[in-house]
C-alpha cells in the first residue's frame, strides 16, 4: 500500500507543477506510475471546475473559458504542449522516419508546432464557449480524466518509436493490469457522469487509437512527445464531442 501511495505521488509530480514524490524518481518508477494517471486528471477537472464556478460570479463565459484553459496549461507545466509542438513538427516534415525523430527532439520550435498549438486553443475555446453549466461541468471534469487516459492506451497498445528514452521507459513498465485499472477508473468516472460520459469515453478511445496509428506509421511507433499529443488532442476531442 505504501508503495502505490508512493507512485501516485509520483504521478501527480510528473503530470503537474505540485512537487510531489519527485525525489529519487526515475524513468521506471514513472512508467509504474501510469495506472494514476487518469486519477491525476479527475483531480484537475475537480480544480477547473471549482475554479470556474468561483469565477462565474464575477465573469462572463468568454473571460472564464481563457483562465480556465490558461489554468490547465499552468498546473500541467505545459508539458504535453511541448510534446504536441514537437509532434506537429515532425510530422510536417515531408522526410525519412529518422529525420522526423531528429526533428522531434529538436529544441527549437518550428511552424507547424506553433500553428497545432494556435489552432488546438482556439477550437477548446469554441466548444468551452458551446457548453451550457451542466454539460460545462461534466466536460471539466472528464476531459482532463479521459486525456490522461488516453496516454496509457496508447502507451500499453503501441510500441516505442525508439530504444531508449521516454517512450520506451513507459511501455516497459506499462503492464496490461495498470492499463486495465486506469481504464476502469475513468469508467467509473464517465458512468457517473452519465450517458454522455460513456459516449465522451468511448469516442476518445476511439481517437486515440486512430491517432496511435497514424503515428505509428509515420514514426514507426510512440514517442514520449506523442504522449503529450495524444493527451492534448484527447482532450479537446471530449469537449468537441460534449458539445454535440
Amino acid at each position: 500500500m505504501k508503495q502505490e501511495f508512493r507512485r501516485i505521488l509520483s504521478a501527480f509530480g510528473f503530470l503537474t507543477i505540485f512537487p510531489l514524490g519527485n525525489r529519487g524518481v526515475t524513468l521506471e518508477d514513472l512508467g509504474k506510475s501510469t495506472a494514476y494517471f487518469p486519477l491525476v486528471g479527475l483531480a484537475l477537472g475537480l480544480i477547473l471546475w471549482g475554479a470556474d464556478t468561483l469565477l462565474g460570479e464575477i465573469l462572463p463565459y468568454p473571460a472564464r473559458n481563457a483562465l480556465i484553459l490558461t489554468l490547465l496549461l499552468l498546473l500541467s507545466g505545459g508539458m504535453h504542449v511541448d510534446g504536441l509542438i514537437d509532434t506537429f513538427d515532425g510530422i510536417g516534415v515531408h522526410s525519412s522516419r529518422e529525420r522526423r525523430l531528429e526533428v522531434m527532439s529538436d529544441s527549437r520550435v518550428g511552424s507547424y508546432g506553433v500553428l497545432g498549438v494556435v489552432i488546438l486553443f482556439i477550437l477548446e475555446y469554441a466548444f468551452l464557449s458551446s457548453l451550457d453549466d451542466d454539460l460545462r461541468m461534466k466536460a471539466l471534469v472528464l476531459s482532463p480524466t479521459l486525456s490522461r487516459a488516453a496516454m496509457v492506451y496508447a502507451m500499453a497498445s503501441f510500441p516505442p518509436a525508439k530504444g531508449e528514452g521516454m517512450g520506451a521507459a513507459f511501455k516497459r513498465e506499462v503492464t496490461a493490469r495498470r492499463a486495465a485499472f486506469a481504464f476502469i477508473f475513468s469508467l467509473i468516472v464517465a458512468a457517473a457522469l452519465g450517458w454522455r460520459g460513456i459516449l465522451c469515453m468511448a469516442g476518445v478511445m476511439a481517437f486515440t487509437l486512430g491517432l496511435s496509428f497514424f503515428l505509428r506509421r509515420k514514426l514507426g511507433g510512440l514517442t514520449g512527445d506523442n504522449y503529450g499529443a495524444i493527451n492534448e488532442l484527447s482532450q479537446m476531442i471530449a469537449l468537441l464531442i460534449m458539445t454535440i
